[in-house]
Formats: C-alpha cells, structure tokens, sequence
C-alpha cells in the first residue's frame, strides 16, 4: 500500500504570511495551475481523502477530477486550530507578541497557553486516529491524504516514530507529495 501525502494548494493568506488555522482562505491561481498539473505515482485503487476545511477540499477536488475519482471529507484532517492566532499575520499585533513567542518555539516546547488552541494530545490524537484506520481497509488500496502543513508535518513524525510536535521534517510545500510504501 501507498500513503500519498500532498499538502493544499497555496493560498491567498499563505501569501500573506497569515495562519489559517480553522479558518480559510481561496485557492490562488497558480496553485490552482500546479494542482491541475500534478503527476502521481502509479496507484493501486486509490482513495482520496481530504480535510473538510475549503483550501484542500478544492485542492482534492481538483486532483480527483484529473483522477476520475471521488473525495471522501473527513474532520480529522483539519488543520491543527490555533486559537486567536487564526487569521493574524505572523508576528503582527502588539498584543499577541507573547503569543507568537510561542508559536515560533512550537517545536522545542509543545504549544500551550495560546487561547483557544487545540491542545496537543487532541491534535495527535486526530492524527492518529485516521492514521490507524488507514489500515483497516482488507483490499490493500493505496490511500492520498490532501491536508494541511501542521497535520501533514504531525503524521509525518509519527510514521518516523517522534512526537507529533517535533519538528521533523517540516512543514510540507504547498502541493509537494511525501510518499511512503507500506507491504
């Protein structure tokens, strides 16, 4: 079995340098053009599973369009939601400035003390969660998981064996795809 990862398209508020989070922002035309022009692997039967949030399920559906295939929506695959961070420029706002401290040290220490945050056990465990049921399919068909930077960097740590909160790999380009081969 495959796992493709593939991370939305970029954004308009990518451009911006502001968090998403739970929130969203329309697909730019460009990644709109790399997304159409996108070249997989070789797929046994696959299945194309998107976050519901807008940036990748318009980002998949896309890709399922090219593939004649459907899009199954799952919550699961949401970004990591930040909190009051949402929708702010990265390191704007004198308020947040403690806030965005944090932020920046998100992958030496786990983020806490940020309103409204999804905690970190909540975040790997919805990561988990769908990762092991990834497995429960009996007819070994390859899987494309289109989501976001923060969940795709979290999944990534796990199939290496670190904590999700690591660093690891990083963030994800926008549309790069991150193959792993399981028997």
């Amino acid at each position: 079995m495959k796992l493709v990862l593939i991370r939305h398209g970029e954004t308009h508020w990518n451009n911006e340098n502001r968090i998403h989070g739970w929130l969203d922002s329309p697909l730019t035309e460009q990644a709109k053009s790399d997304l159409s022009a996108l070249t997989l692997p070789a797929l046994h039967q696959p299945l194309l599973y998107s976050s519901d949030l807008g940036r990748a399920h318009d980002s998949a559906n896309i890709i399922a369009n090219k593939m004649g295939i459907d899009v199954i929506l799952d919550k699961r695959l949401r970004e990591r939601n930040f909190g009051i961070l949402q929708g702010q420029i990265i390191n704007h706002g004198e308020a947040l400035q403690a806030h965005w401290l944090k932020y920046h040290r998100r992958y030496i220490t786990p983020l806490i003390d940020i309103p409204g945050i999804e905690s970190e056990l909540d975040f790997s465990t919805r990561i988990n969660d769908f990762f092991r049921a990834c497995f429960q399919h009996d007819d070994n068909r390859d899987i494309i998981i289109v989501s976001h930077g923060e969940w795709l960097r979290g999944l990534s740590n796990i199939i290496d064996g670190i904590p999700c909160w690591h660093q690891g790999r990083g963030i994800p380009v926008n549309v790069k795809l991150l193959i792993y081969q399981y028997i």
